[in-house]
């Protein structure tokens, strides 16, 4: 009986997971999240490993015309801790995660914006 009702709790408390459709705007104080009609995300494929983070996304245009919009990708806080090395792939360069983008298959340079 204790089963029956623990599955029934635990199917009842799952919750949905939804893609992280927002566009974003680069405000004063850093990245500004919205939603937008025009522009909505069809999949989110994330792989994660120790060595790598990859991202597929498919989106849909709603409209009959094209659509411009930011897409960002937060990256982690790097601290001065003495005691943590973070494994950083380029410290030399302001890309210092390595961080690549593809659009079809065909390469894209991202525009980085840093805040101290």
């Amino acid at each position: 009986m204790f089963r029956y009702v623990l599955t029934a709790a635990l199917a009842l408390s799952a919750t949905p997971v939804f893609a992280n459709d927002s566009i974003a705007e680069l405000g004063t104080g850093g990245l500004i999240l919205s939603r937008s009609d025009a522009i909505a995300m069809e999949s989110e494929d994330l792989y994660i490993s120790p060595e790598k983070v990859t991202v597929d996304y498919v989106f849909r245009n709603n409209t009959d015309k094209d659509v411009d919009a930011i897409v960002a990708f937060p990256m982690p806080d790097i601290e001065g801790d003495p005691n943590e090395m973070p494994a950083i792939p380029d410290g030399q360069s302001d890309n210092f995660l390595g961080f690549e983008v593809t659009i079809d298959g065909v390469a894209a340079e991202p525009q980085l914006e840093q805040k101290a």
